[in-house]
C-alpha cells in the first residue's frame, strides 16, 4: 500500500488541500533491475485503484474515499506502463492500493509495483 501526504510547518503542523487533477503512474523498464527487457512483466500494475480523501488511508477504508479510477486488467492482459488518471477532486491524501494477487507472481499476497507518480494539482 502506497499513500502521500502534503504537510506545511506554520509554526504547527498543518494539512492542506489541494485540487488534483492528474495523477501519472509509470512502470518503466528502466526502474527495474534485471538482465533484460522481459525480466518483469507489469502484473504488479494491474487492478490497482485510486482514491482522495482528507484523511490518511491508516483511518479510512475506501467506502469513505472518492474513487477517480480502477484498473480493471485481469491476467493474463497487461496494462499499459503509464497510466494518465484524470481525477479533479479536492483532498488532502491521494491514495494508491490494490488488494491484487497476480497469479504468475512467486510471491503470496497482493503487491503493487510501481516506478514513478506524480500528482498535479493547484
Amino acid at each position: 500500500m502506497i499513500w502521500f501526504r502534503h504537510q506545511t510547518q506554520i509554526g504547527h503542523t498543518t494539512f492542506t488541500k489541494y485540487m488534483y487533477q492528474k495523477c501519472s503512474y509509470n512502470y518503466q523498464m528502466s526502474c527495474i533491475s534485471g538482465d533484460g527487457p522481459d525480466d518483469w512483466k507489469q502484473y504488479r500494475f494491474r487492478q490497482f485503484y485510486l482514491d482522495v480523501s482528507d484523511l490518511p488511508a491508516t483511518q479510512t477504508t475506501t467506502a469513505e474515499r472518492t474513487r477517480c479510477y480502477t484498473d480493471r486488467t485481469t491476467y493474463p492482459q497487461l496494462p499499459p506502463n503509464s497510466i494518465d488518471i484524470l481525477c479533479e477532486q479536492t483532498a488532502r491524501y491521494v491514495i494508491v492500493e490494490t488488494t491484487y494477487d497476480a497469479p504468475e507472481d512467486r510471491y503470496i499476497g497482493a503487491m503493487l509495483e510501481i516506478c514513478e507518480v506524480e500528482v498535479y494539482g493547484t
